[in-house]
C-alpha cells in the first residue's frame, strides 16, 4: 500500500468501549423518572427539557422526541449516521451504524420509530463505519480488510413484511481494501473514500474519485493525492462568492497529517487540481467540517483538540485560492472533544463525544453561540476519543435531528 495507513491513524483515537442494553422492545410511553434505567426505549410522546433536564440527561432548549437503546436497534450505534428521506413516499429513515453493521430505522414519526431491520458488513467484516447516500441507494465503507464499498437498495424498506429483517447486499465494489470515512456529492453523483489503506489503488491514502451515478455498477473515476491521507471532506457544486469556481466541483480535505484544510478541483476526475489550502492553528488530528449553506465559510473539528476548552475553527473561504481563518471559537460550556459536524441554516449541529449533541448559531461565524444540548453520554465527561456522540444527522424535514450514541436519540430544538 502506498500512503499512510488508515488503520495506523485510527489506532491512535480510537473509540472504544459502548453499551448494550436489554430491552428489545419499544414501549408506548416513557417510563417514570424513577424507574427509567438507560436500557429502555423512551417513545409516545415528546419529552421536553425542563430545569436542565431529560431524565438523566443535562440538556437545555431541546426536546427529545425518542431514544432506542443500542439493543433496541441490532446493537449499533456507536460509530456513523446518516439518512434517507424516500422521494416516492416522503418517508424518512436513520441509518445508524455499528461495528458489525448497519440498522435501518424509521423515522416518519419521530416519537415513534421503527426497527425495520439490519444490513451486515461485506463477508461479516467487523469495524468503524461510515454511510451515505446517493438517491435510493445506501453506500457503506468499513476500516477492516477488504470492506471495499457496499451497496444497499434501500427501495428494500418500503414493504417489509416481517420487522426486524436481516438484508443482503445489492452490489460491492472492490477496488480498494477499506476505507475509515466516506464523502458522497449527491449532486454530482461521486463518491470519495477517504483514509484508504490496504491492497489496490489507495490515491496514497487521499481522495478516491468512484462514479455511483449507476448505483449498482461503479467505476473508478480518478485520484487525488496530494497530500496524502485525507481523513474526511465535504465536496459539492460550488455556488459561493468566488466567481472563479462557481458550478466546479469542490473538495475540502481535512488533511491530518499536515495539519491543514485542502481546496481541491474535481471537477475533472482525471486531472483534479488543489486550489489553496490554509493550515490549522495549532492543528492535532484535523478530522472534520462543514460549509455554510452560502459557501462562504467552513467549520472544522480538531480530534485532538488540546485545549481545554471545546474548539471549532472557522475558516473565511471567500477567495478559495486564499482561505483564511476567520476565529477559533471556544465554547466555554464545555471541553469534550469534536467529532462530526453538520450545518443546516444557521444552525450548526456538533456531536462532541462525551458532551452528546451541542447546537450553535452560527449566523454570525464569527461569534458563535451555543442554544441548545442534549449530553447524550451522561456517565461520562471531559476530552478524549471516548464514548459518547459519534455523529448526527440534521437534514431531516420538521428538524428533527437524528444522533449516534450506542443507540438512537430523535432530538429537536425548541428555543423559548
Amino acid at each position: 500500500m502506498r500512503g499512510f495507513p488508515a488503520t495506523m491513524v485510527w489506532g491512535l483515537f480510537a473509540v472504544l468501549g459502548g453499551f448494550t442494553g436489554t430491552s428489545a422492545s419499544a414501549q408506548s410511553a416513557p417510563a417514570p423518572q424513577s424507574n427509567w434505567t438507560i436500557d429502555q426505549p423512551i417513545t409516545g410522546r415528546a419529552l421536553t427539557c425542563e430545569k436542565g433536564r431529560i431524565k438523566i440527561f443535562d440538556c437545555e432548549n431541546v426536546e427529545l422526541l425518542s431514544y432506542l437503546p443500542a439493543s433496541a436497534i441490532g446493537n449499533v450505534g456507536q460509530y456513523d449516521i446518516w439518512g434517507w428521506t424516500d422521494s416516492a413516499t416522503g418517508r424518512e429513515f436513520a441509518l445508524v451504524g455499528g461495528h458489525g453493521g448497519v440498522s435501518f430505522v424509521e423515522v416518519t414519526d419521530p416519537v415513534n420509530p421503527t426497527f425495520v431491520g439490519k444490513l451486515p458488513f461485506h463477508d461479516g467484516v467487523q469495524g468503524t463505519a461510515g454511510v451515505k447516500v446517493y438517491k435510493n441507494y445506501a453506500f457503506i465503507v468499513v476500516e477492516s480488510a477488504d470492506a471495499g464499498l457496499q451497496i444497499f437498495d434501500l427501495t428494500q424498506l418500503r414493504d417489509v413484511k416481517s420487522m426486524p429483517a436481516t438484508f443482503q447486499e445489492t452490489a460491492h465494489y472492490a477496488g480498494f481494501a477499506n476505507a475509515h470515512t466516506l464523502t458522497l456529492n449527491p449532486e454530482t453523483g461521486f463518491a470519495y473514500p477517504t483514509g484508504l489503506a490496504g491492497d489496490g489503488e489507495t490515491c496514497n491514502g487521499a481522495l478516491y474519485m468512484i462514479d455511483v451515478r449507476t448505483p449498482t455498477k461503479p467505476s473508478f473515476a480518478g485520484c487525488y493525492s496530494d497530500p496524502s491521507y485525507v481523513h474526511d471532506a465535504q465536496c459539492v457544486i460550488y455556488h459561493g462568492p468566488d466567481k472563479s469556481y462557481q458550478g466546479r466541483e469542490i473538495c475540502l480535505a481535512a488533511a491530518i497529517l499536515f495539519g491543514e484544510v485542502n481546496i481541491v478541483d474535481v471537477t475533472d476526475k482525471k486531472h483534479p487540481k488543489s486550489v489553496g489550502k490554509v493550515t490549522v492553528p495549532n492543528a492535532q488530528i484535523v478530522h472534520q467540517g462543514w460549509l455554510t449553506e452560502d459557501h462562504r465559510y467552513f467549520f472544522l473539528d480538531d480530534e485532538g483538540d488540546p485545549t481545554d476548552k471545546t474548539r471549532t475553527i472557522v475558516f473565511d473561504v471567500t477567495d478559495l485560492d486564499d482561505p483564511v481563518t476567520l476565529t477559533v471559537f471556544f465554547n466555554q460550556r464545555t471541553n469534550a472533544t469534536t467529532h462530526n459536524l453538520y450545518i443546516r441554516g444557521k444552525y450548526m449541529y456538533q456531536s462532541n463525544y462525551t458532551a452528546g449533541l451541542r447546537i450553535l448559531d452560527v449566523s454570525d461565524p464569527k461569534n458563535p453561540k451555543e442554544v441548545g444540548f442534549l449530553d447524550t453520554e451522561p456517565a461520562m465527561d471531559g476530552p478524549g476519543q471516548r464514548l459518547g456522540s459519534w455523529g448526527n444527522y440534521p437534514f431531516f424535514k420538521n428538524n428533527v435531528v437524528a444522533v449516534a450514541n450506542n443507540g438512537l436519540f430523535l432530538v429537536r430544538l425548541k428555543l423559548p
